[in-house]
């Protein structure tokens, strides 16, 4: 089951990104958490371990403030440069502005993340994610595969089988 962590303080991109996630399958509603400022985004980083983080860049530090340009990348630095949080697996920055996304983009790309342009009034962004997801998704599930036959072999090696010793 692919763990979600969606940061956005817009009520209707939050509802949409969420609809979108839960049209992948392997993506469920009970595995997806969101926060709406960087203050209950930390505390569910340090509580919890995600595959994937969803990341609004024009986020606000607490609930009722105004979003800062740069207050999701502030956040990103900060989770990655202490040890007391979990680092999630893979990152999708999301900006409905197209300055904030040249400049986050330029900071995303130095790790490989993606920033995807949010536009309301278009479903290409949401296709974007899909295919980011669904990719998670498959890596994910054929990483379990390899690594529960590799496990396998290696136990099975270990007793030196006449049976196995093909792996």
């Amino acid at each position: 089951m692919l763990k979600v962590l969606v940061v956005d303080d817009a009520q209707d991109k939050l509802r949409r990104v969420l609809n979108c996630l839960l049209t992948v399958p392997g993506c469920s509603a009970d595995a997806i958490d969101n926060a709406r400022d960087g203050v209950e985004a930390r505390r569910l980083l340090r509580e919890k371990q995600y595959d994937l983080l969803v990341l609004d860049i024009a986020l606000p530090e607490r609930p009722n403030e105004l979003p800062a340009p740069d207050g999701g990348i502030r956040l990103l630095e900060e989770v990655f440069e202490r040890d007391v949080y979990n680092r999630p697996r893979d990152i999708v920055g999301l900006t409905a502005f197209p300055d904030i996304r040249e400049t986050a983009g330029r900071r995303f790309a130095e790790d490989l993340w993606l920033v995807i342009q949010y536009e309301p009034e278009s479903d290409r962004w949401e296709e974007q994610l899909r295919r980011r997801v669904r990719h998670i998704v498959l890596a994910k599930r054929g990483a379990g595969r390899f690594l529960s036959t590799d496990a396998t072999c290696v136990l099975l090696r270990r007793y030196r089988s006449r049976n196995f010793r093909r792996c």
